[in-house]
């Protein structure tokens, strides 16, 4: 995978969003539309992409997979796998603790 900028463009059961994130050499960092900060990292083992992220609330919020609101300061954590061929052109299925999200990863460009 190569480092970059990506916007993913997710679903869930009560809404859609969108996250920015800036992955390079193993590490992730970004913005959800919701008003998260979104920290984590990930891995290439074996053909698959393995990621672990933390959403962090910095507003209250609506969660496009469950509905309910939260508060500042509320965060979750997900970790999910890719194949890597299929990355880009795949549609992820991530269950987070708040409910299932579908998602689509789109790469923007390189980092300056």
């Amino acid at each position: 995978m190569r480092s970059g900028i990506y916007i993913v463009f997710f679903t869930g059961g009560s809404g859609s969003g969108s996250t920015v994130l800036a992955m390079d050499n193993g590490r992730i960092a970004g913005a959800d539309s919701a008003g998260a900060k979104v920290t984590g990292t990930y891995a290439e083992e074996a053909g698959q992409l393995k990621f672990s992220a933390r959403y962090e609330f910095l507003q209250s919020s609506q969660l496009a997979t469950s509905g309910a609101v939260v508060p500042p300061g509320f965060s979750f954590d997900i970790n999910f796998e890719v194949p890597e061929a299929t990355f880009l052109t795949a549609t992820v299925r991530i269950n987070t603790p708040q409910g299932p999200a579908n998602a689509k990863f789109q790469y923007i460009t390189e980092l300056p």
